[in-house]
């Protein structure tokens, strides 16, 4: 009985399903950065930046002027160039995302702008 137990068990986790936490889809769209931590203190570098997120592209104005980078999506993450963009948390029209910049941990925060509305 305990084998046949035992046997469930590494069955039913051997046949796991990685099933992303999120739809890429829900996360397109402009995003604005309202908070931004460098190395866990709050920097004022990224406020008000804005992230234009497709399927295939990501475009972002970090460094002063638009940066257009192809994509891919992972379980929880976009691959944009040679930067990972971990997904922390996403809800509606709220965006957390992890990535290295320049060789620093930042940790972003951004509201969803909508079609019509600019950035503020």
């Amino acid at each position: 009985m305990r084998i046949i137990i035992f046997g469930f068990i590494l069955i039913s986790i051997g046949c796991k399903n990685d099933v992303p936490p999120f739809d890429a889809k829900t996360i397109e769209g402009r995003w604005m950065i309202t908070e931004a931590m460098r190395k866990n203190r709050q920097t004022q570098t990224l406020d008000g930046a804005i992230l234009s997120i497709s399927q295939t592209q990501l475009t972002h104005n970090f460094y002063g002027t638009d940066t257009t980078l192809d994509i891919t999506w992972g379980s929880n993450y976009m691959l944009a160039d040679t930067n990972k963009y971990i997904i922390e948390a996403h809800l509606d029209s709220l965006l957390i995302l992890k990535v290295n910049l320049q060789k620093f941990p930042f940790r972003i925060t951004c509201k969803r702008l909508n079609d019509n509305q600019t950035e503020e």
